[in-house]
């Protein structure tokens, strides 16, 4: 038979999870960490995560070892994807654009990518073929595949 003490700690959970749930609206937290290996805002493992500065609209990830200001902006940043499908992530790449950066758009971590796309831009519709970007200075980088950019000089760094 269950107690009625059990019963009050079952409705004192119940409402403490309401609460988070409304005050998670009402007032959204500064900083947002997302897992982007396994895809989760709830994070209990020391998996890569980035964390999301809404309020300075920056992003960095975990392991970054700069000093989180914003370097140079993207004019322009998009993908293409293999059906001919365009999109615009200038805004939010400008989010990752930190001194010290090194953005890594290698094979191996596109599923990552489009895990970050799907979460805070838009679902990503199709398998992405490449990338482009112009910098502010008006260079002009297109078909880009396998590559990790460096931010500090926006130097396309290309893997073997």
């Amino acid at each position: 038979m269950v107690s009625v003490q059990e019963i009050i700690y079952v409705l004192y959970d119940i409402y403490f999870k309401i609460e988070d749930f409304v005050n998670s609206y009402i007032n959204p937290p500064q900083m947002i960490k997302y897992d982007y290996i396994s895809n989760k805002d709830d994070i209990n493992t020391d998996n890569d995560y980035i964390i999301f500065d809404t309020n300075k609209n920056i992003a960095f990830f975990e392991k970054y070892n700069g000093n989180y200001q914003r370097n140079k902006q993207f004019a322009f940043f998009g993908y293409y994807c293999d059906n001919d499908k365009f999109e615009d992530i200038t805004e939010l790449m400008n989010m990752f654009s930190l001194n010290d950066a090194i953005l890594d758009f290698s094979k191996d971590t596109i599923p990552y990518w489009n895990n970050i796309f799907n979460r805070f831009h838009t679902k990503v519709n199709g398998t992405i073929s490449y990338f482009e970007f112009i910098d502010n200075s008006g260079n002009i980088n297109t078909n880009l595949t396998d590559f990790k950019l460096e931010i500090n000089d926006l130097n396309i760094l290309y893997k073997e």
